[in-house]
């Protein structure tokens, strides 16, 4: 059940970065977050899926969770991916403790 929230909370994170002032707060946010839980740095998204991939955590998450994943950051196909990833975030709701992470993956 860990492994699938890492790996849910981990795609819920945007792909896109804001910019301007939004974007200065959110670093000076992050910083302070990552100083506080003693980080060397802060975390990137595309460390932290890089991180997933080579521990094992796919290995240890729920099939969907794993699936989706493959689907969103392996497979992604723009033309598709609504089709593809329904399904599967429609067997997430029916999990009580992964339901939270379904709107923010919609």
């Amino acid at each position: 059940l860990m492994a699938s929230r890492v790996v849910l909370a981990a795609l819920c994170i945007p792909l896109h970065e804001a910019s301007g002032a939004q974007a200065d707060m959110e670093d000076d946010r992050n910083a302070r977050l990552a100083e506080l839980l003693q980080f060397p740095s802060t975390p990137s998204r595309a460390a932290l899926m890089s991180d997933i991939r080579t521990k094992g955590v796919l290995a240890n998450a729920d099939p969907v969770a794993a699936r989706l994943f493959n689907k969103l950051e392996d497979d992604f196909h723009p033309l598709r991916v609504v089709k593809s990833v329904v399904p599967d975030l429609v067997s997430l709701g029916g999990f009580s403790e992964m339901r939270a992470y379904v709107p923010a993956l919609e």
